[in-house]
């Protein structure tokens, strides 16, 4: 409400017409300009405009906007002004206007909506003023300005009745009425949503959850509430401003003396309305909303409803009123020469191009600001050290007669599980033989809880059916991924499908270990065992974190090799308010991003695909779209799990393998949004002379380490193939492609032990290290450097001059603190330094001169020749 009273004050200085100030008392034709300034950022302008109105019949001379009372041409304004002319210029042709530029910073410059400065400007004929893009544009601005309710607070034209205070008392009287109404029905809507019956029908959107119910009372709140909202706006809008009596209005009726109206009669009026409408008026509204008396005035010169250029002249009789009229000044209009235009122009490029980087700048640090807020709320502090608490808890690795790590045969394996493994599955008593207390479903840290149920699953060479063996007969029973809601696992040596036979840690500690016992009798791990699994769910409530732990045994060669993984997850991402801001602000920023990178593209066409600038926007966008479609796909993974742990109170088992591997994905594409993001930080600074440098190096060399990285790659490969063969069976550094390939870039850093390879060969170890190291270490990585080296050289060289855009947004931030501030010498020295910049030593182009006139004379006498020589063959 105080924004509106400010703003509607701010209006009220903004009406009225204002005769220009170069008009003479003899001007017997009179026109109205109104001046309309864009909307755009930085639109308006401090600097004096100038113009020259031309006609068929004559031209004006350089006539000056200027208004000593008020500002004029800001942003969105609506000026209006009375020129008056000696005589009728006829039908207009053209407007030229332009301006001096001696307004400060981006006051300078100055938008015209749909004209540009220094133009002709022909007058718009009836075609061009019902074009769809005019009138699609005038519609929008006068419907989002004017109509729009809320909008319209911020953005009223100056001159509508329809004051700011009164538009936000109708969104207060809505809002109000709003809210009593939702509370009326509060009530209601929650013993709708805690229905049984209903529950089953309610909409649910992420977090949110409507019932038809809740939509209804909506729908009634809103027609409700809309009625007396729209009857108020009606009213406001048709209201009239009392009738006063104005100086104009007294002028214009004693140049017409056959309209004899007596000043009394409109007073004896005026008091009438006031008796009737006054007490009605008062009980409606308050002082805070009374109809603002200044503009009637202007009202009188101003129709509300629209405002156009009026092309017509009206001759006005001699009156006594001498406002309109000044004495013209006889002095000479100041126009900028040809160099101080240019100067003018350079400075303003230069200011332009300074807000545009430092727009960009924080655009994109927002942006990548945002990308690192939900990328780093994905991951929650405390994963590494439930991993690390998890992984001493089961892995024993303190424990030499139960660690985990070292176990190597099969006995050793059920040693652990059945001492160890199952007596840690089940929360048993404190350490002062206290009993337990609301730890069911516990492990025997007491903090983690399981989800379900654990399970043992074993993967076999196929041979003979085994026999039924009573309680434990499922473990002989083989099941299928679908019924157990596996999937593929990807291991250290091979990959293993989803089913297998299965046992479940069901029951209590007693009746597991005798399972297990059983079990172990029966030798149901043996040498047909090619993988164990042992996979657990497990929810810590102190830090709201979910574990998936995942203990694998490989048996492929009658050996163990056991590994384990804890993928701990968090489902309650995105539930504070700052987390869903950011996330919609993302989206926002990747619809933006989006859309401009389609315009480059059109723009640039395959072009735009040979920037490295353009591909790493290409990477943000694909990643983050990805990010969008992953996250929805976990969201629904999560939410069946929920479900489920609801419907069977946790006495199921529950898999979060795929939810670990949507978990997974999602964090990748968050960080590859994240490197994307800092990579692009380098194009940020491209003005940093370090930076710049480096970019350009890369860029010169370009082509020589395409071809270099194609050379390199073929000299790697051999030398992968050839120590793969040569030591796969001799060095575990060697036992598959990858390994090896690692290997070699230890090798290539000369962070590599030959120890292994002197121990699996005494000589062709040491020989093939030789080999490498010469070719690879002194021939390839000197290569690599001397085009590097080249290409910074020819860079430093060749360097661009884009710094002076960098000590000129120095200078001007150092002038905003107050640190530097230009004395006028100062500014008198840098005024002709520009000139000496433009200034040309006539001596140093005379060699240059010369050459040409050389060159001419040459051309001569070869073509006087060469017409000589044609002439005395035709004999001439």
């Amino acid at each position: 409400m105080i924004y509106a009273r400010f703003k509607d004050k701010k209006d009220i200085e903004k009406l009225g017409v204002t005769p220009l100030s170069d008009n003479i008392r003899s001007d017997q034709y009179f026109y109205e300009i109104l001046v309309f300034t864009g909307r755009r950022s930085n639109a308006g302008t401090k600097s004096k405009i100038q113009f020259i109105l031309s006609g068929t019949n004559d031209e004006t001379n350089v006539r000056t906007f200027s208004d000593a009372y008020r500002k004029i041409f800001q942003r969105g304004g609506i000026d209006a002004f009375i020129m008056g002319v000696p005589k009728s210029l006829g039908l207009l042709n053209y407007i030229r206007i332009w301006h001096d530029n001696s307004g400060k910073g981006s006051s300078a410059s100055w938008y015209l909506k749909y004209i540009i400065i220094e133009r002709i400007i022909p007058v718009a004929s009836e075609i061009e003023k019902r074009k769809f893009s005019h009138v699609l544009s005038k519609k929008a601005y006068h419907s989002i300005s004017d109509n729009h309710l809320w909008f319209s607070i911020f953005s009223r034209p100056a001159s509508n009745k329809f004051t700011r205070v009164q538009r936000c008392t109708c969104c207060f009287v809505l809002l109000f009425t709003s809210m009593l109404l939702n509370i009326m029905y509060y009530d209601l809507s929650t013993e709708a949503k805690s229905s049984k019956k209903t529950h089953g029908s309610i909409l649910s959107i992420g977090p949110l959850h409507i019932t038809p119910e809740q939509i209804g009372i909506g729908i009634m709140v809103e027609l409700l509430s809309l009625i007396p909202s729209l009857l108020i706006v009606q009213f406001f809008r048709r209201i009239r401003t009392r009738q006063q009596i104005s100086a104009i209005y007294k002028t214009l009726y004693t140049i017409k003396p056959f309209l004899q109206i007596s000043t009394k009669n409109v007073t004896s009026t005026k008091k009438k309305r006031i008796i009737i409408t006054f007490p009605c008026s008062a009980l409606f509204f308050a002082y805070c909303i009374r109809t603002s008396h200044e503009d009637e005035e202007a009202n009188e010169y101003i129709d509300d409803n629209g405002i156009d250029l009026n092309n017509n002249e009206d001759y006005l009789h001699s009156i006594e009123y001498d406002s309109l009229y000044n004495f013209q000044s006889r002095k000479p209009v100041n126009r900028l020469n040809e160099n101080e235009l240019a100067n003018a122009r350079q400075y303003r490029l230069k200011e332009i191009q300074m807000w545009s980087i430092i727009r960009e700048f924080f655009i994109y640090l927002t942006f990548l600001t945002l990308i690192c807020i939900i990328a780093y709320s994905n991951r929650d502090y405390n994963s590494f050290l439930q991993v690390h608490h998890l992984r001493k808890y089961f892995l024993n690795s303190r424990q030499i007669n139960y660690d985990y790590t070292k176990i190597s045969t099969i006995n050793e394996y059920w040693k652990w599980l059945e001492n160890s493994f199952v007596s840690n599955l089940r929360a048993q008593q404190w350490y002062n033989d206290d009993t337990l207390r609301n730890l069911n479903g516990y492990i025997n840290d007491k903090s983690n809880r399981t989800i379900g149920w654990s399970i043992m699953r074993q993967l076999r060479v196929k041979t003979n059916l085994c026999s039924d063996q009573r309680i434990i007969s499922k473990s002989f029973k083989y099941t299928t991924s679908d019924k157990l809601d596996t999937y593929i696992y990807i291991g250290q040596h091979e990959t293993y499908s989803g089913g297998g036979y299965i046992y479940e840690f069901r029951g209590r500690l007693l009746d597991l270990k005798s399972n297990l016992s059983k079990l172990h009798q029966l030798e149901w791990i043996d040498d047909k065992t090619r993988a164990i699994f042992i996979q657990l769910t497990l929810y810590n409530p102190n830090v709201q974190l979910f574990t998936s732990a995942t203990f694998v045994e490989f048996l492929s060669t009658s050996s163990i090799s056991p590994t384990v993984r804890f993928e701990p997850l968090n489902f309650y991402v995105f539930t504070s308010v700052l987390q869903l801001v950011c996330t919609i602000l993302y989206i926002i920023f990747i619809i933006y991003f989006i859309i401009i990178e389609i315009r480059l593209l059109f723009q640039l066409k395959l072009n735009y695909f040979c920037q490295f600038r353009s591909l790493i926007e290409l990477g943000i966008i694909v990643c983050s779209l990805r990010n969008v479609v992953v996250y929805l796909w976990r969201f629904q993974e999560c939410k069946r799990i929920s479900r489920l742990f609801k419907e069977t109170n946790g006495y199921v088992y529950i898999n979060l393998e795929f939810a670990v591997y949507a978990n997974d994905l999602l964090t990748f594409f968050l960080s590859f949004c994240c490197f994307f993001g800092t990579i692009k930080f380098i194009h940020l600074f491209r003005f940093n002379r370090r930076l710049s440098l480096f970019t350009e190096t890369l860029r010169y060399a370009r082509r020589e380490l395409i071809s270099f990285s194609i050379m390199f790659s073929i000299v790697f490969m051999s030398f992968l193939s050839l120590f793969y063969l040569l030591f796969v069976s001799r060095i575990s550094s060697c036992s598959s492609l990858l390994s090896s390939a690692q290997m070699l870039c230890e090798m290539t850093l000369m962070k590599f032990d030959t120890s292994e390879l002197i121990g699996a060969d005494v000589v062709i170890g040491p020989l093939c290290f030789s080999i490498f190291i010469l070719l690879v270490v002194f021939v390839c990585l000197s290569m690599f450097i001397s085009i590097i080296n080249d290409s910074f050289r020819y860079a430093r060289e060749n360097q661009i001059q884009d710094q002076d855009i960098l000590s000129f947004m120095l200078n001007n931030l150092l002038h905003w603190i107050g640190i530097k501030m230009s004395s006028r010498s100062q500014i008198a020295e840098e005024q002709d330094s520009r000139m000496r910049s433009q200034y040309f030593d006539p001596i140093e182009n005379f060699p240059d001169r010369i050459d040409q006139l050389l060159e001419v004379i040459t051309r001569l006498y070869i073509n006087q020749k060469a017409d000589l020589l044609r002439l005395q063959k035709a004999g001439v």
